[in-house]
C-alpha cells in the first residue's frame, strides 16, 4: 500500500511502527508525536503533547503498549499508547536528547 498525507506542518524527525504493526508514530519539530492507526487507513489515533521543543526519536515497548520519546527539551517521556497518558518523565539532561532506545524484552 502506498499512502501519503500531511502529518505535521513542519519537519518530521522520526517514524516508528509498533512491533505488532498496528500503529505508526511520527515525531516532529513541532514538539509533538502523532499516532496513526494502520488498520484504519492511517487515520490519526492520538496526539502526544508535552515536550517543549523538537521531538527527535521514539521507540515502542516490545508489547506495543508504551511509547518512549526523546526531545531537545532535555526530557524523555514514557507514554501509555492506548490512553496517551504520560507515565513518567525522565529529566536531568542539560542538552537535547536526540536518540533513545528501550530494552524490555524478557
Amino acid at each position: 500500500m502506498v499512502k501519503s498525507w500531511q502529518a505535521h506542518s513542519t519537519y518530521i524527525t522520526r517514524l516508528a511502527f509498533t512491533p505488532n504493526g498496528e500503529y505508526l508514530c511520527t515525531c516532529s519539530a513541532d514538539g509533538t508525536c502523532k499516532l496513526f492507526a494502520v488498520h484504519d487507513d492511517f487515520n490519526l489515533d492520538r496526539l502526544i503533547t508535552g515536550h517543549q521543543k523538537w521531538v527527535w526519536d521514539c521507540v515502542f515497548s516490545a508489547d506495543s503498549a508504551y511509547l518512549l520519546t526523546a526531545s531537545s527539551d532535555g526530557t524523555a517521556r514514557l507514554v501509555e499508547r492506548a490512553t496517551g497518558e504520560v507515565v513518567s518523565i525522565f529529566s536531568g539532561h542539560t542538552k537535547a536528547i536526540t536518540c533513545i532506545c528501550l530494552n524490555d524484552i524478557p
